[in-house]
């Protein structure tokens, strides 16, 4: 906090909060490998029967240390040019403060309460989450949301003006960003296809469609970073799609952690969503304040536009789109079920076949399970597959293009036949 409201020694305190957070993960690893279930966090998550690469991925199995790593990845990418930033409130280091708090008052190392541990040795590891990919999933999609978070600060002083250049670190948080939440996509996608559960690599889960509308809009940022100035045409877009990315990113975590809609990725008994929409409120709130004070901002005078220029716009706002219409479809969801509408019909398919299954004591939980309300995949899949497909053969002409116009030309008239063909 110190680090976020003054300017002196921001770098050191920021590289001692960076040191502290990552000695107290080695710490929580350490206790998870050694089975020291007098720790309340070991005790929930672990047990002594798990092999130790298990036991170690429980390091991210719960809020407490889910956000503990989080935590130590926002500061050590605020610790990061941390000296040259020398305005007294600094938004790259308050973002990360907010998360420390959190994980202070989730309280990772507090002790097992002893009628627990009379209870039983352990409670265990989520029979679902014993796969090799816990290892290479979540800690993929953490450290995307930190490098996506890390977007916020630069984010806010373009909207305002105050940033004639992207900053030099900026555009390599945003493709590494990106890189890393696909990466975590796809080894998530694979994790579902094996677990007999799902079967599927994508079921538009709220978690699933939250974190896809934070990919969308880092492709829309990144698709329009490059050579970006205050005054050029659409730069507003730039700025504000980062900032809506980094604010998304606070929403999935919300979502992640709210009972609110039927999700296989919630974590049970977590209660910090309200932290988490929190975050994203005061950081789209602080972008419509700074974009009210870089109104004034005088436009260049815009030369003639190539079509390729074009095309890229396109991309970049059909991305923007795309993700706040998966956004869209959480809300409706949400507000549906905090209505107490009832869940269509259709959006119960195997409600009849497990009734004619269900004991009589099991029909009521049945029918509450399948009330409760989630992201209607069907229909969001059919609005966003055209526009989706549509993206795909602008974007690939224009990048393939810069290669050869032939090789963009026939490549584009190929999968036009082939998209006509189908």
């Amino acid at each position: 906090m110190h680090a976020g409201l003054r300017a002196p020694r921001r770098a050191q305190a920021l590289a001692l909060s960076a040191g502290l957070l990552w000695g107290a993960l080695c710490a929580l690893a350490l206790l998870l490998l050694t089975d020291r279930t007098g720790v309340r966090y070991v005790w929930i998550y672990s047990g002594s029967a798990l092999p130790a690469h298990l036991k170690l991925a429980n390091l991210w199995g719960g809020d407490e240390g889910t956000l503990l790593l989080l935590a130590a990845f926002c500061v050590t990418l605020a610790a990061r040019g941390a000296a040259a930033r020398t305005a007294r409130l600094d938004a790259a280091s308050l973002l990360p403060a907010a998360y420390v708090l959190i994980v202070l008052w989730l309280r990772p190392f507090a002790a097992t309460p002893a009628a627990w541990m009379a209870q039983s040795a352990s409670q265990g590891m989520n029979a679902h989450l014993m796969k090799v990919w816990m290892l290479l999933h979540a800690p993929l999609i953490l450290a995307a949301y930190a490098w996506t978070l890390s977007l916020a600060a630069p984010a806010l002083q373009a909207l305002a003006g105050t940033a004639p250049r992207w900053p030099a670190t900026a555009l390599p948080h945003a493709r590494r960003a990106w890189a890393l939440l696909t990466a975590g996509i796809g080894f998530g996608m694979v994790w579902a296809f094996e677990d007999a559960m799902y079967g599927q690599v994508w079921h538009w889960d709220p978690v699933q469609t939250a974190v896809f509308a934070v990919w969308c809009l880092l492709g829309a940022h990144l698709h329009g970073v490059g050579g970006w100035r205050v005054g050029r045409a659409m730069w507003r877009w730039v700025p504000a799609t980062a900032l809506a990315a980094a604010a998304m990113t606070a929403l999935a975590m919300g979502v992640t952690r709210n009972d609110l809609l039927a999700s296989s990725h919630r974590y049970v008994g977590a209660d910090t969503w309200p932290a988490h929409l929190s975050i994203a409120a005061l950081l789209l709130i602080a972008g419509v304040a700074m974009a009210w004070r870089g109104r004034r901002v005088a436009a260049h005078v815009a030369h003639r536009t190539s079509v390729a220029t074009w095309a890229l716009r396109a991309t970049q706002v059909g991305f923007a789109l795309i993700g706040l219409w998966a956004a869209g479809h959480i809300a409706w969801a949400c507000f549906a079920q905090w209505q107490g509408t009832p869940r269509p019909d259709d959006l119960r398919p195997f409600f009849e076949t497990l009734r004619s299954w269900a004991r009589g004591s099991e029909l009521p939980l049945l029918r509450t399970a399948f009330a409760q309300w989630d992201v209607d995949g069907y229909a969001l899949a059919r609005h966003l597959l055209w526009p989706m497909m549509l993206i795909g053969l602008v974007g690939g002409w224009f990048f393939l293009r810069r290669l050869s116009a032939r090789v963009a030309a026939a490549s584009l008239l190929i999968v036009l036949l082939a998209c006509a063909a189908v």
